[in-house]
């Protein structure tokens, strides 16, 4: 990730979701990964991530495609382990659509560490907000919140919890292997709110790399969803699936998500 290395190579993420409707469906993801040379890479993985913007209606972040989280990582072992967390910020980047190029692929500049928090502090209003009135949400009584600036004004409007497995092309001399799916990862996750998600992803550190990268993600999506109709109601172009994050505000922050719609940031649901 980004974290201000002095070759100030710029790192973006472009990435693809996919449906996991029920535990079947991630059987067959799975299978279909295996068939295509890909194998589990590690343990299976949990984190908790933090979203953060101004109080409402003043969301200066996230209504500019800016995502600014705090994620703990669960590290070690059954009988010792702890949490190791980061701050990381997701700015979108405006692509131009090329033809068939695949709904959906979304292209981000990845920044973490102290990188993130100056670039996130950088992007607020001067003077917009009394922050007196930044209360945090009672559901978040007893939480140990992500410690930023006094006065910045920051407050977090999301939390939830992730398990993971990451799939990825480790034999690159197998048979079954595409080369176009060679530096693809592909995480299926499930949160504690009972949503499961698919993401194809790879970096790329040019914008000239874009437009090969979002193809390949498309390619192996559209293989990997090739039996779920769903994804492709009507024949028409495949609906984009909703993140983690899309799903937990349109159950819990529907205002906010309402104004991340009308911003041209979200899809709509």
């Amino acid at each position: 990730k980004n974290q201000g290395s002095s070759t100030n190579e710029m790192e973006l993420e472009v990435e693809q979701k996919f449906a996991l409707p029920n535990t079947s469906s991630v059987n067959d993801i799975e299978r279909k990964l295996a068939s295509l040379g890909f194998e589990r890479v590690g343990q299976k993985a949990e984190f908790t991530d933090w979203y953060f913007d101004l109080p409402p209606p003043h969301w200066s972040l996230t209504l500019r495609d800016c995502w600014f989280r705090y994620r703990e990582v669960k590290i070690g072992n059954v009988s010792n382990w702890g949490w190791r967390g980061s701050w990381q910020l997701k700015r979108g980047r405006q692509v131009a659509q090329e033809k068939n190029s695949g709904g959906g692929v979304t292209v981000y500049e990845e920044i973490e560490g102290q990188d993130a928090i100056d670039t996130a502090l950088s992007m607020l209003p001067k003077d917009v907000i009394d922050v007196t009135e930044c209360k945090f949400d009672e559901q978040y009584d007893g939480f140990d919140i992500p410690h930023l600036p006094e006065k910045c004004g920051l407050i977090p409007f999301a939390r939830f919890e992730t398990r993971r497995t990451c799939w990825a092309i480790l034999n690159f001399d197998s048979p079954a292997v595409d080369s176009d799916f060679v530096g693809l990862t592909v995480d299926l996750d499930g949160t504690n709110f009972g949503y499961a998600v698919g993401e194809v992803e790879t970096i790329v550190y040019s914008e000239d790399k874009i437009a090969s990268a979002k193809e390949r993600v498309s390619k192996l999506v559209s293989k990997l969803s090739s039996d779920d109709e769903s994804e492709n109601v009507g024949g028409g172009a495949p609906v984009p699936t909703a993140g983690k994050l899309e799903t937990y505000m349109i159950e819990h922050r529907r205002d906010h998500y309402d104004a991340c719609i009308k911003a041209g940031v979200m899809g709509s649901s």
